[in-house]
């Protein structure tokens, strides 16, 4: 009888060891629930520090540019701040479909739904589709997020002309990677219209968008990436809004050492407020930027932007960054800003750090 105790205990045992070892192997938890389609979370938190040499004299001025309250990106006032905090959930839903949820905290208070979508994963011929709340192709920048930034504010242009949230709408999106022998992707997008620059007095009137974009390798150590943009829709005024848009990068690595890199991104956005063609009102600009990693956790830019091109705001801004980046998942970065604005210079010195928490996502290139 006590040999038939020790058999049966050594064979619960074993089976408990197999059943423990079965369920690490397929993903699941103690519930026998699998953990394979839970959601891959991350936190991004932005931190920083602002001396600025101007008076924040803005409460009565209407023409203040609207980059200045960027909701993302930099202060340009002096004191300390949590700029922002956001959370990221993305997961696997089935066979068919993936699903990403980013919400973003502002200053660390009050909650938004930044984006908030599905994507489609085993559609043929090079296709996908995506529905839900995005950043709209308009452009390279306007498709980031605050701590994606290359520099801790975004360019001038992008604050004038896409507005304080840039362009993020809901709708649909299609993509198709053609079958050409260098990567060629192209995108169309119908909008919901919610922007400020796309915001029909009808409430019915769609935004539409197209996208095209090319990346090469050139040679070992080059690659060059080209992209254009179009959209057009309704405004507030009842009349036709449209937005153009080029972006180019070019990036050299040296890989026969630690790979360092240089970087040159370049920009121009133009928006035509009036009837397409009719020129009612006009205005544009562009940035140009150079980014060197300079040793293994060091990197030095520089980027000059530039609003006028057309239109009667003249404004103009240079940037100097100095960053030390630990890891991809830390970096702490002195940025020393001189901006004309309205015919007064001011300088702005700002000193950032942002901490990524959990899964970690891949950068847009």
């Amino acid at each position: 009888m006590r040999w038939t105790r020790i058999i049966a205990a050594s064979a619960t045992a074993m089976l408990c060891h197999a059943s423990f070892a079965f369920a690490q192997d397929s993903g699941a938890g103690v519930t026998g629930i699998s953990r394979s389609f839970n959601p891959a979370i991350s936190a991004n938190a932005l931190f920083d520090a602002v001396y600025a040499d101007t008076h924040d004299d803005h409460d009565d001025d209407d023409d203040h540019d609207d980059e200045a309250d960027h909701g993302h990106g930099a202060s340009d006032e002096s004191g300390m701040r949590v700029q922002e905090v956001e959370l990221q959930l993305s997961a696997v839903v089935d066979a068919y479909l993936k699903a990403d949820l980013l919400l973003a905290f502002p200053d660390g208070e009050g909650v938004e739904l930044e984006e908030g979508f599905v994507t489609t994963q085993s559609l043929p011929a090079g296709l996908q589709l995506k529905a839900g709340r995005f950043l709209a192709a308009m452009g390279h920048h306007n498709t980031l997020h605050a701590h994606q930034y290359p520099f801790l504010n975004a360019p001038l242009v992008n604050g004038h002309v896409l507005g304080d949230e840039g362009l993020a709408e809901d709708g649909l999106s299609l993509s198709w990677l053609t079958p050409l022998p260098w990567f060629l992707e192209l995108t169309g997008q119908v909008l919901d219209g919610r922007s400020e620059l796309f915001a029909s007095p009808e409430d019915e009137d769609l935004l539409y968008l197209g996208h095209a974009r090319s990346f090469w390798d050139v040679g070992e150590n080059w690659t060059l990436d080209l992209g254009g943009s179009y959209a057009t829709g309704t405004n507030p005024q009842g009349k036709t809004s449209s937005l153009l848009g080029a972006h180019g990068t070019i990036q050299w690595r040296d890989l026969d050492s630690w790979g360092r890199r240089v970087i040159w991104r370049g920009e121009y956005l133009r928006a035509d407020h009036g009837q397409i063609g009719g020129g009612d009102e006009e205005e544009g600009g562009g940035y140009t930027s150079l980014e060197a990693q300079i040793a293994r956790r060091w990197w030095l830019q520089g980027r000059y932007d530039r609003m006028g091109l057309p239109g009667d705001e003249e404004d103009w801004r240079t940037s100097v960054l100095v960053g030390f980046i630990p890891s991809e998942f830390s970096a702490l970065r002195l940025q020393f800003d001189r901006r004309a604005e309205s015919g007064e210079t001011s300088n702005v010195v700002s000193l950032q750090l942002n901490v990524t928490m959990g899964s970690h996502p891949a950068h847009r290139y």
